[in-house]
């Protein structure tokens, strides 16, 4: 098992047809009990698959068995974008290297129609170093249109969950701007935007506070990387960057020149929430390499 989440297990597996290592998604069965689910989990999978970027997981195939629906998605090895941030804040270079890749498959999937939803550093798989892959498409998707979540919920991660999501409005890719720049954010500085003692504290600081600024946190990054992450959480979509390209172009122009040696730790901050707490003692991810494809919280948050 790789990962586990409300929605699905993952579980590296191998397809005897072709002798090969991948990921088997099985999703929850309470989902196929939702009036329609099936025909949008079969129109969504065909939209995954038929979807080829070189920094999006590719889906295999999928279908059902018995009833249970399932995907196969391509295996990728070694660590989540969060469990490299987990260990430091990253240097400015490696921050851009790898969320241009993320941001160039988002614009990609906006394009076709395609809105992420959840983007987050969980989501973000690397392989090596220096190469990023988005996952999970759709299925997002597919939990807010089947609304099988209890009522009041939506679907997103609190960390990183444009304002538009928590009010309840269907988002479009300036929902996926603005959660990139909060990765963006977390890459350079080693924690989430809004660092507050409970969940309910981060939804209102989505919706009503000031986005944060970098420079409170790293002593050395340039004005203008503030400017940006305020205009990619800006509170009302448009007033954001027009793609999520545009978002790492400026953030790039923004830190040229900035070393990692430039950008020093002022006072670290210290709020301890018992979610982080959760997460830490409750995720998979610690017993597999920090791998996990499920693309959604751990069990319990």
């Amino acid at each position: 098992m790789l990962g586990r989440g409300g929605m699905a297990v993952v579980y590296e597996a191998v397809q005897l047809s072709l002798e090969r290592r991948v990921a088997l998604k099985v999703l929850a069965p309470h989902l196929s009990e939702v009036n329609g689910f099936r025909n949008r989990f079969r129109r969504e999978a065909l939209l995954q698959a038929s979807f080829s970027h070189d920094n999006v997981v590719p889906v295999h195939d999928f279908g059902d068995v018995d009833g249970q629906l399932y995907l196969v998605m391509s295996l990728v090895p070694g660590d989540t974008l969060k469990d490299r941030v987990d260990r430091g804040p990253l240097s400015p270079g490696l921050t851009i290297t790898l969320l241009e890749q993320v941001a160039d498959a988002l614009d990609s999937a906006h394009s076709q129609g395609l809105v992420h939803r959840d983007v987050k550093p969980q989501n973000i798989l690397l392989r090596g170093e220096a190469h990023a892959y988005l996952g999970d498409f759709g299925l997002s998707r597919l939990a807010a249109d089947t609304r099988f979540t209890r009522r009041g919920q939506f679907v997103g991660t609190v960390d990183y969950v444009a304002p538009e999501q928590i009010q309840g409005i269907t988002p479009t890719a300036a929902a996926d701007v603005y959660s990139l720049t909060a990765v963006l954010f977390e890459c350079l500085c080693g924690v989430v935007p809004f660092l507050r003692p409970n969940d309910v504290a981060v939804l209102y600081a989505h919706t009503q506070e000031p986005p944060p600024r970098a420079g409170d946190i790293l002593v050395g990054l340039p004005r203008a990387i503030d400017d940006g992450i305020s205009k990619g959480m800006a509170k009302e979509p448009q007033a954001r960057y027009p793609s999520a390209t545009a978002l790492i172009d400026a953030a790039r122009v923004a830190l040229a020149g900035v070393s990692e040696r430039d950008a020093t730790p002022t006072q670290t901050p210290t709020v301890t929430t018992q979610r982080d707490a959760i997460t830490r003692t409750t995720s998979p991810r610690g017993t597999r390499g920090g791998r996990d494809q499920s693309g959604e919280q751990p069990a319990g948050d």
